[in-house]
């Protein structure tokens, strides 16, 4: 049996059709749908992406004018930009398992000829009970994103440094609702 290409793009369409409402159907309509989850580590990376991607935006902003201190201004830069990122800790009850602070060690250029530490995350555990921290470190002009053991990142950074250093950001997931709710108190 034959058919003709007209019945053959049908045929097509047709299946195209009929395996998207199958697609919609798994996630949408059958029952106990649940909207798929990400876990604390994978969102905690992919924050630190936005980080690094907006650092890159900061310094290229600055055309070479980078302050001896670039964190201040960045985090400026980053909280004008996302409202989920704020200075202040997260507040109770508006807090989540995905909350993150951040620690910077920004250099006055985005560029090094050795690996270098430029900013670190709150810590995190995998699946083995084991403490990480995400690191971002800048190896000439490029910034990359590893999930390192806490004990070796204080061993990078010094230990008195990383006990001493206090959070210059944190993301703050429910900020938002917060910021509406205190908003909404003042009237």
């Amino acid at each position: 049996m034959r058919f003709s290409k007209k019945v053959k793009y049908l045929i097509i369409v047709l299946l195209l059709f009929v395996s998207t409402l199958l697609a919609i159907g798994k996630w949408y309509i059958l029952p106990g749908f649940r909207t798929p989850t990400f876990s604390v580590s994978a969102q905690m990376g992919a924050k630190c992406s936005m980080v690094a991607k907006t650092l890159r935006l900061y310094y290229e902003d600055l055309y070479g004018n980078v302050p001896e201190n670039p964190i201040p201004g960045f985090v400026n830069y980053l909280i004008d930009i996302d409202p989920f990122f704020s200075r202040e800790a997260p507040v109770a009850p508006y807090t989540s398992k995905y909350d993150t602070a951040f620690y910077l060690l920004l250099p006055c250029k985005l560029e090094s000829s050795a690996s270098l530490l430029i900013a670190y995350t709150s810590p995190f555990t995998k699946n083995k009970g084991e403490v990480y921290r995400y690191a971002l470190f800048l190896q000439g002009r490029k910034i990359s994103i590893q999930a390192l053991r806490e004990s070796l990142l204080k061993d990078i950074v010094g230990e008195e440094t990383f006990e001493k250093k206090k959070p210059d950001f944190y993301l703050w997931k429910k900020r938002s609702k917060y910021l509406r709710e205190q908003s909404d108190k003042g009237k």
